[in-house]
């Protein structure tokens, strides 16, 4: 899907051909084009900020033509007497530019999208933005959701939450961010009248299905994973002959094992996907063509090929992210030593925040070090190393031992083993008919876990209550984490949730919680007389109970 049009051509004729080629859906012709924002939302946006960004000249774009026939009309339209006709007798299309060099953030787009919807009463508004920034020109693509008014003396709609399918590169759009467009277009052309289209293109907007499909496909990934990956179940003694055994010996608590540290590493590979989206890790780690010149052993289809995780994600979870960086002349992101007297070797050995598996790349250690040193510091526990030593009580006195859970060593035995396949693999069909409990499942989509990372677009910017980009966002993270934890544990009949305990809070409780407090308190705390407002530096100490602490406070209090 090719969008260079839009800097070919001007302004104007790009959206026209957005419409015409790329949506394949022709627009009615219009009689007078431009528009200026500051008076036609003059009774919708009072102050001047929100439109200080974008050019005054805006361009009303047309209406769709017949959706049903799409034949021409005759007639050039004027953008107040389509604000006239009936409800949904038409849908809206402005665009309007950022001035030269202005970036135009997603609050700003909601703004002016909501403003527009406003001034287009019962009609439902699409807006083309294109904006700028260092990566090149960008179009986002905004709507609302509409919805009746409830109280008394209002009528018609109301403008609800504003959708935005945001910062689409013009030079090289993202795969998710074309994967939505082919399901515009998809939508345009299954609509049989105006009111299904906007329904249709709510439904493409909606994140909740979004989010829906991403899990689908990281859910198949995991049952997939289960049944190819393997984590060391090792508990040894610290003495020279080093006697092994397994810390889990049930066999339910070996596959418990197994799914947990499936669930850890995708938690860990998502989190540091939203670092990778904030330019704070390397996109080479993610880029099999490039990855083919970093490690010495690479292949995406062999099942013997298991470097990545290994040299690459384990580095970067453990000795990288969570480990200091190399600062003021002290040196804490290293190798740990491959030399091969023994005291020296033991020295460092179960120390899990040292390089290994140097002999995996085919570049230098100073190459392997610089690619690494700029990713950041995390002061938590998600990426800290399961590998461990303790000490435990028995009849012949204190025995220590190391256990080995994540893999994170050198030797082959105590090392996790996951094939390249799992991450870089090609679409494929995999029977999940057991793990899915229907014979449905024989032949289920699966693809590479990075595969399936590049084809949704990551946003760092959490959507809210009033703005929602068609993105994934950091909430995703606990999302995740919790349908996992709800995967169905046949060998227990219960839920690795219930076993553990944990529970995610979906944002729209969450808000439901606070907008009800917040009712209650302020529904007792102001009805009592007249409100009024202290002087700063006036209040209770019940919240500061130092009274040096209370200055600057300001609160609504009645007055005495």
């Amino acid at each position: 899907m090719n969008l260079k049009y839009f800097t070919e051509k001007s302004a104007y004729d790009a959206g026209i051909t957005f419409f015409e080629s790329t949506l394949e859906r022709s627009l009615k012709s219009v009689a007078t084009r431009e528009i200026s924002l500051s008076k036609f939302l003059k009774e919708q946006i009072q102050s001047v900020k929100p439109l200080e960004k974008v050019n005054d000249t805006g361009f009303f774009l047309g209406t769709f033509r017949d959706i049903e026939t799409n034949q021409i009309s005759s007639k050039p339209i004027e953008i107040e007497e389509e604000i006239k006709k009936e409800k949904y007798e038409e849908f809206i299309i402005f665009l309007l530019e950022s001035k030269s060099n202005q970036y135009l953030n997603r609050t700003e787009i909601s703004r002016i999208t909501r403003a527009l919807n406003q001034r287009a009463k019962d009609k439902p508004v699409i807006l083309l933005t294109l904006s700028n920034s260092p990566s090149g020109k960008l179009l986002s693509i905004s709507t609302t959701d509409r919805g009746e008014y409830v109280k008394k003396g209002l009528s018609g709609e109301k403008v609800g939450k504003v959708h935005l399918l945001k910062d689409i590169k013009i030079e090289s759009p993202h795969s998710g961010h074309l994967r939505i467009l082919r399901d515009l277009k998809t939508a345009v052309s299954d609509a049989k009248t105006l009111e299904d289209l906007y329904k249709k293109w709510k439904e493409v907007f909606d994140l909740k299905l979004l989010n829906k499909r991403f899990y689908e496909e990281i859910f198949h990934w995991y049952l997939w994973a289960s049944k190819k990956a393997e984590f060391p179940n090792i508990k040894m003694e610290a003495k020279s002959d080093r006697k092994k055994e397994k810390y889990f010996t049930e066999e339910k608590d070996i596959q418990n094992h197994t799914s947990v540290s499936l669930i850890r590493l995708l938690t860990r590979v998502l989190f540091v996907w939203f670092l990778k989206e904030k330019g704070l890790v390397p996109d080479e780690f993610f880029d099999p063509a490039k990855l083919k010149n970093i490690l010495r052993i690479f292949n995406s289809s062999n099942d013997k090929s298991k470097s990545y995780y290994n040299a690459i994600l384990q580095n970067l979870f453990f000795a990288t992210l969570n480990t200091e960086r190399n600062e003021n002349g002290k040196i804490n992101r290293k190798f740990a030593s491959d030399s091969k007297v023994e005291k020296e070797r033991r020295e460092e050995f179960n120390i899990k925040n040292l390089y290994r598996h140097k002999d995996a790349f085919s570049i230098s250690e100073a190459e392997i070090l610089k690619k690494f040193s700029e990713v950041p510091f995390l002061n938590g526990g998600l990426f800290e190393c399961l590998d461990k030593d303790f000490a435990e009580e028995s009849k012949g006195g204190e025995k220590r031992y190391y256990v080995y859970l994540d893999g994170f060593s050198r030797e082959e035995s105590y090392s996790a083993k996951i094939p390249d396949y799992l991450f870089f693999g090609q679409e494929k069909t995999e029977d999940l008919s057991e793990e899915l409990s229907n014979t449905r499942g024989r032949s289920t989509t699966v693809n590479g876990l990075i595969e399936i990372l590049n084809k949704y677009k990551f946003t760092i910017e959490e959507n809210t209550p009033l703005e929602e980009d068609v993105a994934l966002d950091p909430e995703l993270l606990g999302k995740v984490f919790e349908n996992l934890l709800a995967a169905y544990n046949p060998e227990t009949s219960t839920t690795a949730r219930k076993q553990t305990g944990s529970f995610y809070t979906p944002r729209e409780i969450v808000e439901y919680m606070v907008d009800e407090s917040l009712k209650a308190y302020f529904t007792t705390a102001l009805t009592q007389g007249f409100v009024g407002l202290t002087v700063i530096g006036t209040g209770d100490t019940t919240m500061f109970p130092d009274a040096a602490q209370k200055k600057g406070q300001m609160y609504l209090t009645s007055p005495t």
